[in-house]
């Protein structure tokens, strides 16, 4: 330990002093290794980031069709029901109809809110379910 004590107390004592700084900033830079640039993309990379958007794109279409085609199939079977015929006999009828609209979307939710169930609708709606 003793000979580390003096190897420190050696360099505290001597005051190195650079002659030209300019040229030894140079050199300590140059002697560097090279980086990669952030930005450069290799042939792989660019490649998976087309498949990752081309698979946004896909799954975002897919969404918005079956999301179109909830509310479709919603709006066929309030109005099956409406009418009181067989929901799933009823779809030709509803298919031939015009394009539901959010007029009827809102009449449709507006009628579910302001019905009352009776202890046995539930008692049956329970049954057919299980």
């Amino acid at each position: 330990m003793n000979n580390i004590d003096d190897i420190i107390k050696r360099l505290e004592a001597q005051h190195p002093t650079i002659e030209d700084e300019d040229t030894f900033i140079d050199a300590f830079i140059d002697s560097l290794p090279e980086l990669p640039a952030a930005n450069a993309m290799h042939e792989d990379d660019g490649r998976a980031l087309r498949f990752i958007t081309l698979f946004r794109y896909v799954t975002s279409t897919a969404a918005v069709w079956l999301i179109g085609l909830f509310i479709y199939q919603m709006l066929t079977m309030s109005n099956a029901t409406q009418t009181g015929g067989n929901a799933y006999a009823s779809r030709a009828d509803a298919a031939t109809a015009s394009a539901p609209t959010l007029s009827c979307l809102r009449n449709s939710y507006k009628d579910r809110q302001n019905k009352t169930i009776t202890y046995t609708e539930l008692k049956r709606r329970i049954h057919e379910n299980y």
